[in-house]
Formats: structure tokens, C-alpha cells, sequence
């Protein structure tokens, strides 16, 4: 059961799951809500969530990973036919898969984010 379609969910509690992503901490917050925070353990682990979001987002945005200077020419051979039998070494697929992982959750959570918003703005 969602508890925000529940009717007695209190608003102010409405109000910050609303922000959604926005919310970076208690003190960015709006004074009321940011009181509301303060004393509710439902608000308060939802801000924690999101902090650990963007720490994890953050973490992986000065994470560089590059592809195996082979990637392309693999690629290509393998569009062409030439070469489609042939696996990659498995170092290079833990890569390229991370790589894939990490480009998918960032979209992720960029769709949901912009969800939330325009949810929030109807």
C-alpha cells in the first residue's frame, strides 16, 4: 500500500516526499517543512535516502572509466558479422558492463526525478 495515496498521511509529509530529489538536506528545506523533518522519522529517513543518492552520484561522476582501446573495431566487426563469435576478454565485459550499469542508473534516476517534478507540479 503507497502511503501517500493514503488519506491519512499527513500533508506536510505530502509535501516532502513532493521535493522528491530536490531535497539535498533539512536546511535547504522551506522553514515549515524543515520543522516537520526535524520531528518525523518517516521524513527524516527520506531525506537520508536522498542524501545517499547524491553521494552515490556524486562518487560515481568522478569515477573515470575509459573503454579498451579495441572497443570500436570490435564493435564494428561485429556490426559487419565479421567477428560476432568472438567474445571479449572478460575484463573488458566487467568494464563495459559497468560502464552500462553506471550510464543506466544515471538515466534512471534522471527519469525519475523529472517524474517527480512534473507529479509535484500538477
Amino acid at each position: 500500500m503507497k502511503t501517500d495515496m493514503n488519506p491519512s498521511f499527513p500533508v506536510m509529509c505530502r509535501a516532502i516526499r513532493a521535493l522528491g530529489p530536490d531535497i539535498g538536506g533539512i536546511g535547504r528545506m522551506p522553514a515549515p517543512l524543515a520543522h516537520h523533518a526535524s520531528s518525523c522519522l518517516r521524513c527524516q529517513a527520506e531525506v537520508i535516502r536522498y542524501r545517499r543518492l547524491r553521494r552515490e552520484l556524486v562518487a560515481l561522476a568522478d569515477r573515470v572509466n575509459s573503454a579498451p582501446p579495441t572497443l570500436l573495431t570490435n564493435v564494428a566487426h561485429a556490426v559487419q558479422g565479421e567477428s560476432a563469435h568472438q567474445v571479449p576478454p572478460p575484463r573488458r565485459t566487467r568494464v563495459v558492463a559497468q560502464i552500462a550499469g553506471a550510464t543506466a542508473a544515471a538515466a534512471s534516476l534522471a527519469a525519475v526525478a523529472m517524474w517527480r517534478r512534473t507529479r509535484a507540479a500538477a
